[in-house]
């Protein structure tokens, strides 16, 4: 199965000559996610894939990250172990892959109003429309000379029955040019090809003789041979109304606007506009765009080419309804198993997002961005190995869990060792009073400190630790402390915490959000780097902000105290 191993952008906004390759794992007919924080660039990427024209990268001046850099805009791409590339000279992508992009569509436009004494230049959003046809093939038809067809029938001409109406039908252009050849013309003892003749265009109602039936087949002789040019428009306006009629039948199943948005002719091109974007709703906009340009790749798919198709974002703000929408019509391609089709949705939001999805199997994810933070082996082979013990052993995942998942005021008396078992990675040691906790603390004051090396599993054991530290040190008696140590979860702890008239930080349950990822892994999942994830949220300034607020940190180390 070959793949795409390998993007690199060169002087396209965000990126120049540095940190701007990516090993990647992109296969064909898979959903592949590649994940990336807001501000990475990942728009620029799929603008930068939007530029390229079949000849070479065409890039608008506002995308490049240095007009004055002699480094030249590039994108490549390593697709089979071969590298293919595009700049403003060459484009070698496109001899293996066609590629489209698609986005919100949303453009920012200045409008001029003229008020007395002034002129005022305001902002509006607009949805730029999305072209379906640059062409639209003039209205024709069929060019019926019944005199000439009589002359060509010889001295029996009267015999012959004028066709002009019925053979204006719709569709019978169609099924001249699609159902004959030159074959079924000249050997007319064919007879089961002529019995299939005259079953297509038995719709035009003539009388049910020999003779009629052989008369309009004669005349479609003489018309395929004689106007076959004129067939072939008109049946090119047909295919046309046909396109026309299923963009709008799709259009009209998703639009819920009560605007009536639909394909229609504009300066010689089919297009669909859309109403200023603050007259619709996002999800309403959002949906109708991405189908709409989904069906428009749909049915100009090139089966010559592979095809690229980039998603850039819009699935981080459909609501639950539209993205199931979205889905049923992304399926409809996975399910052919098609082996050119290499789909890539470019996004901000991790893949437990994308979980509940009905394509979750096709699910293929890809963290972007580089980072130096990895989860150390130690740390993953202690969450998987408590993991492993909920199907074998309950009680020891609890006694697990309850001593070394959640801050306990006696962990100082804990000797677990007798649960331990040799596995990769994982350390003895941990299991025994407050080891666990003095190796995760300095990896702690590193991300305290904003150095890039650090372990984030770790640092999601000091801040649960640290959470529930805090709001046992308030309660009153032992009776409240027994009650908060049995909560089985963070969230658990803090509500009941709060209902019992406790405060609780509202950063504590969005915390939360972040600690919770380094609960659980599988040890299928040790050898991955899952944690990419956890990385990109505890390296959002906020995120950082929110931690430095809970340990009250000055630039001095946190001492132990702190979490245990």
């Amino acid at each position: 199965m070959a793949e795409i191993s390998n993007i690199t952008i060169k002087n396209i906004k965000g990126f120049m000559d540095q940190n701007n390759s990516f090993d990647v794992h992109i296969l064909p007919n898979k959903v592949n996610l590649l994940v990336a924080p807001n501000g990475f660039g990942k728009s620029s990427i799929a603008k930068g894939f939007e530029s390229l024209n079949s000849n070479r990268l065409d890039l608008p001046d506002d995308l490049y990250h240095d007009k004055n850099s002699p480094i030249l805009p590039e994108i490549s791409i390593t697709y089979d172990n071969n590298v293919l590339s595009a700049n403003k000279d060459q484009n070698t992508i496109s001899s293996i892959f066609d590629v489209t992009v698609i986005n919100s569509g949303l453009k920012a436009t200045a409008k001029v109003r003229n008020i007395p004494h002034r002129v005022i230049q305001q902002g509006v959003m607009e949805v730029e429309d999305i072209v379906l046809r640059t062409s639209i093939p003039r209205t024709a038809h069929i060019d019926y000379n019944f005199s000439q067809i009589k002359a060509s029938f010889g001295k029996n001409k009267k015999v012959l029955t004028n066709l002009s109406e019925k053979i204006a039908q719709n569709g019978i252009a169609e099924t001249i040019l699609r159902d004959l050849d030159e074959h079924t013309f000249d050997d007319l003892e064919n007879i089961g090809e002529y019995q299939e003749l005259q079953n297509k265009v038995s719709g035009l109602r003539i009388s049910n003789t020999k003779f009629s039936r052989f008369e309009v087949f004669f005349q479609i002789i003489w018309l395929y041979n004689n106007k076959r040019a004129n067939l072939q428009e008109a049946k090119r306006h047909e295919d046309y109304v046909n396109l026309k009629n299923s963009y709008n039948a799709i259009i009209r199943s998703i639009d819920t606007t009560g605007r009536n948005i639909a394909a229609h002719e504009q300066d010689g091109k089919l297009i669909v506009s859309f109403p200023k974007a603050d007259t619709i709703s996002n999800g309403q906009r959002d949906i109708i765009t991405f189908i709409t340009s989904l069906v428009k790749f749909r049915m100009n798919y090139n089966n010559e080419k592979k095809q690229i198709l980039i998603i850039d974002e819009v699935f981080d703000y459909l609501d639950d309804a539209n993205v199931v929408a979205a889905q049923y019509f992304l399926s409809d391609f996975l399910s052919e198993n098609r082996e050119d089709f290499y789909l890539i949705i470019l996004s901000h939001i991790t893949e437990e997002h994308f979980r509940g999805w009905v394509l979750k199997k096709k699910l293929n994810t890809q963290y972007i961005k580089p980072t130096q933070a990895k989860a150390s082996i130690n740390t993953k082979a202690f969450i998987a190995f408590r993991d492993s013990l909920k199907k074998t052993n309950e009680a020891n995942y609890s006694a697990l869990s309850n001593y070394y998942f959640h801050y306990n005021p006696k962990i100082n008396e804990q000797d677990l060792s007798a649960i331990y078992q040799a596995k990769d990675g994982l350390k003895k040691n941990w299991f025994e009073g407050t080891n666990l906790h003095s190796d995760i603390l300095p990896e702690l004051n590193k991300y305290l400190k904003g150095q890039e090396s650090y372990d984030p599993y770790a640092v999601c054991f000091a801040l649960r630790y640290a959470c529930e530290k805090n709001i046992y040190a308030q309660l009153r008696n032992d009776e409240e402390r027994t009650i908060f140590l049995s909560k089985k979860k963070t969230k658990d702890k803090l509500e009941w915490a709060e209902d019992a008239g406790y405060d609780v930080p509202v950063i504590y349950y969005m915390l939360g959000i972040i600690f919770n990822e380094a609960e659980h892994i599988t040890g299928i999942e040790i050898a991955q780097n899952k944690e990419r994830s956890c990385v990109y949220r505890l390296d959002n300034g906020a995120i950082r902000q929110m931690i430095i607020e809970l340990f009250n940190y000055t630039e001095e180390d946190i001492a132990i105290d702190a979490i245990i």
